[in-house]
């Protein structure tokens, strides 16, 4: 009975307490709050993660796995300014839950299309052009192409 009195641990997050599942090692969140990671942020990011997941039920919204399938569930921003952002958005209607696979592909697809934009500026194509190919601003087009050149 003394050893699990030493394993119970509270939350850091949510102040539940929990038993934590490894000797020595002493976790910081529970099993629910682990899920949404370890970065130190702001206490209404952390409200926003949370009801990102909650909305998305805890699920990748473009698979459809669960936290259940041993899978980690990543809060996405959708227009990219998230934490390192100068200026993060962290309204819920910006935010969707993606599986970390979903979310690499998401990433690598963006990167693919930043390249793409790169190319069709050298060969010639207009900022609206492009813009028009990929449904994006031309001022967004300008934006990409203005942050590829070195500083």
């Amino acid at each position: 009975m003394l050893k699990i009195m030493e394993r119970l641990t509270k939350c850091k997050r949510c102040g539940k307490t929990f038993l934590s599942g490894k000797r020595g090692a002493i976790p910081m969140y529970c099993k629910d709050c682990h899920i949404l990671g370890k970065v130190k942020v702001a206490s209404n990011k952390m409200i926003s993660l949370r009801d990102c997941l909650e909305r998305d039920k805890y699920t990748c919204q473009m698979c459809g796995l669960t936290s259940h399938n041993r899978r980690k569930l990543i809060v996405h921003h959708k227009d990219g300014n998230g934490i390192r952002s100068l200026s993060p958005n962290h309204k819920l209607d910006n935010l969707v839950t993606l599986c970390q696979h979903c979310h690499q592909v998401l990433h690598l697809n963006a990167m693919e299309k930043h390249f793409s934009i790169l190319a069709l500026r050298k060969e010639g194509y207009t900022l609206q052009g492009i813009g028009d190919i990929f449904g994006i601003s031309r001022q967004r087009v300008h934006q990409i192409i203005l942050e590829e050149k070195p500083k």
